[in-house]
């Protein structure tokens, strides 16, 4: 077994505990018969900060807040961009593979949304900005609304948070901490076994890879993980990844990762757009130092896109590795 929550140091564990982030299940009303696809899911950028623009344009955020929700910056902070470069919004959807399909009258489609940072305090926000995604976004217009909101607390239990009729001040779900979510995983199974279950669109100089194995994607891993606490929460993890890189070279293991399109991108050529799909298993001594970054990978998710449900991880119990 690999004790997730004992090879890394208590410096690093205390930083960690300062992570704070919101885990919401939202749930979808099908209104009438309509088809929930992957491709158009990972799509919605566009049109997600479109609906964000109508709300501040109401009142609903001041430009400062919606910057720093949907186009966030290091500003003045010259370590955040040269460590980190620009960094991504402090929010991720979390689609699961078996809500693609078509729903029914009455059937529920379902997701998680994460919240971190600057976007702890506008659960609100967040709720009017489901309504309007479930009215235009999902399926056919109008296929869907939003049925309600849960949040999961730091036992694993689900805690209403917004249903039709409840007033949207004051909203108070549950808050975790990036340590929990860690210890969370202890003790995961040796080998340690995963899937990606949405394409993961892992960019290397400008170009896509297509056939990495685990060394080449733990970098990103450790990136996406270290920014987003850095950016949102304040925290920087480590003050040098080099040993944290280096633990990766002994991992014995096979990733049978594909590229896979998944859209065309109108003009330039019809250029397609895709990510990686596939299973990983790991092994290895020094498995367990850094365990840690691929137990938050999952919660934020890598590659471009993930923000809006991109590069999904999900761990597999033994047998299936």
């Amino acid at each position: 077994m690999i004790r997730v929550a004992t090879m890394y140091s208590e410096e690093l564990q205390s930083r960690l505990a300062k992570v704070e982030f919101i885990r919401l299940k939202c749930a979808l009303r099908c209104e009438q018969s309509s088809e929930v696809k992957l491709p158009e899911c990972l799509a919605l950028r566009p049109v997600i900060v479109h609906a964000a623009q109508d709300l501040a344009s109401m009142g609903a955020l001041d430009n400062h807040t919606f910057m720093r929700l949907f186009d966030p910056d290091f500003e003045g902070d010259t370590l955040g961009r040269k460590r980190f470069q620009k960094p991504a919004p402090p929010f991720v959807l979390r689609y699961s593979p078996g809500a693609f399909r078509t729903y029914q009258p009455g059937e529920l489609f379902r997701f998680e949304l994460v919240l971190m940072g600057a976007a702890l305090a506008q659960v609100s926000f967040f709720v009017r900005l489901l309504e309007l995604l479930g009215e235009q976004a999902f399926g056919n217009d109008g296929a869907f609304e939003l049925y309600g909101v849960e949040g999961w607390d730091d036992s694993e239990n689900l805690h209403p948070v917004w249903f039709p009729g409840d007033d949207l001040d004051d909203l108070m779900p549950p808050v975790c901490t990036a340590d929990w979510w860690v210890m969370r995983h202890e003790p995961l199974q040796r080998p340690l076994s995963f899937d990606f279950v949405t394409p993961a669109r892992v960019m290397k100089r400008g170009k896509p890879l297509f056939r990495p194995d685990f060394k080449d994607l733990f970098p990103f891993m450790l990136r996406r993980v270290t920014a987003l606490c850095y950016a949102h929460a304040d925290q920087l993890l480590l003050e040098d990844v080099q040993p944290t890189l280096a633990s990766v070279e002994n991992t014995n293991g096979r990733c049978t990762l594909l590229w896979e399109d998944w859209r065309s991108l109108q003009g330039a050529g019809d250029l397609e757009v895709g990510g990686l799909m596939g299973h990983c298993s790991l092994n290895g001594e020094q498995l367990e130092q850094f365990a840690w970054v691929l137990a938050l990978a999952e919660l934020f998710q890598i590659g471009r896109g993930a923000t809006y449900g991109a590069g999904k991880i999900e761990f597999l119990p033994p047998s299936a590795g």
